[in-house]
């Protein structure tokens, strides 16, 4: 039985086939009706959107280090029509002796949410995606979602397709989410939010910044040149009061900068992007940069001075932002990933995103998912010196793995 038939589940046309796209063609192929369908979807978000997925792969995972990376988007289609989408990639790499093939969600590290992308709210497309990525023989032994939106309404549909097609599937939690709903209007959420004396500390504040004199502060739709602003942000982020070797800050990083730059580029282009920025004597000292996406502000990222923490300018920027953003009427503001003091103080609501693993239902997936997802992950939390062990003697175990994988590996038919 499936593991969606007691959802009502509406069946698929009989001609409804899912297509896998491998290639960054036939990725760059599919972006007018992806993005026709991101216009539509209740579950569309900026992290799964045609131009986010793009970059993502492009920047991160199509070199991914010492992995192998392979594109594998999923397409369902109904009568022709692109009905579901599921932005996968799956990671190659040696584990233990053990090579691991895993389906992960394109943009897992820049992205705060993986959800599927779908056409109706239907269970049964959720079942039809997922059975085909864990059905026997498929490209991947494992699938690790990570960051799985923990307000989707698509979630409990992606659970009960795993529970129901693959096997060894785990189930853990994430990141926890903070928004706030602006249907109430910034003068009710602000006095409802703050007691008096925190308003009157925050107008006394802003008196402070005032007479300190040179502040100026703006919200942005447009960046006339991206690579200008991306230099202010990075001389920003690395006189953070956290900056450090290990800490340089998005914008100073050489995988991520491109990134930035071209979802900043995209973003201006078609009047989405909030970027609220404050300047002291014509220098940035502070910024949030805010995507603003099918209904939904995302605040992705923000810096501001150790020399100007004292006078409490993010902060404050913080707050003429959200002000800004309230007048927009949008729906919601979500603050993302990331359980900051701060996101508490500001936010109303929150949900928690999961992170879902599973194992292919074949013989060879369910090897390995026992020694990935039991065996292995169980030695290195109850057993760590004999983990640490197995570490030092991957190469012999790496030979072993390959035989059984080779032993168990479905053969072609002639």
């Amino acid at each position: 039985m499936s593991a969606v038939a007691s959802l009502d589940a509406r069946p698929l046309q009989a001609d409804a086939h899912i297509e896998e796209i491998t290639t960054e063609q036939g990725l760059a192929d599919i972006a007018d009706e992806w993005n026709a369908l991101s216009e539509r979807s209740a579950t569309a978000l900026l992290f799964n959107s045609h131009e986010w997925v793009s970059a993502c792969w492009k920047h991160f995972h199509r070199q991914a280090g010492q992995t192998q990376a392979r594109l594998w988007v999923l397409a369902l289609r109904e009568a022709g029509v692109l009905a579901a989408v599921a932005p996968l990639w799956i990671e190659t790499r040696w584990r233990q002796g053990l090579r691991l093939r895993t389906a992960r969600w394109i943009g897992e590290g820049p992205s705060d949410y993986g959800d599927l992308l779908l056409l109706r709210l239907d269970p049964a497309l959720v079942d039809a995606i997922m059975s085909h990525i864990v059905r026997p023989g498929s490209p991947c032994h494992l699938v690790d979602l990570r960051e799985c939106c923990g307000d989707s309404p698509a979630l409990p549909w992606l659970r009960a397709a795993l529970q129901g097609h693959a096997s060894m599937v785990q189930e853990s939690t994430d990141n926890v989410c903070f928004s706030i709903n602006t249907a109430c209007g910034w003068d009710a959420y602000f006095l409802g939010q703050f007691r008096g004396k925190r308003r009157r500390d925050f107008l006394r504040e802003w008196r402070n910044l005032s007479e300190a004199g040179g502040f100026e502060w703006e919200m942005i739709d447009a960046l006339p040149a991206v690579s200008d602003a991306a230099n202010a942000f990075g001389a920003v982020q690395a006189s953070h009061v956290a900056a450090g070797e290990m800490r340089p800050g998005e914008f100073n990083d050489p995988v991520f900068r491109p990134f930035l730059e071209a979802m900043l580029a995209a973003a201006s282009g078609r009047r989405s992007l909030r970027a609220c920025v404050m300047k002291r004597h014509g220098q940035t000292v502070a910024y949030y940069l805010v995507f603003a996406y099918r209904g939904r502000h995302f605040v992705y990222n923000t810096a501001h001075t150790a020399q100007c923490q004292a006078l409490g300018v993010g902060k404050l920027l913080m707050l003429y932002m959200l002000e800004k953003l309230f007048q927009e009427g949008e729906g919601m503001i979500d603050f993302l990933r990331g359980a900051e003091s701060y996101k508490e103080m500001l936010t109303d609501q929150s949900s928690t995103n999961l992170r879902l693993k599973a194992a292919r239902r074949d013989a060879a997936g369910q090897v390995v998912g026992f020694l990935a997802l039991r065996l292995l992950l169980g030695l290195e939390r109850r057993l760590p010196r004999l983990h640490r062990l197995l570490k030092a003697t991957k190469t012999r175990l790496r030979g072993l793995g390959r035989r059984l994988l080779t032993r168990l590996a479905p053969r072609a038919r002639p």
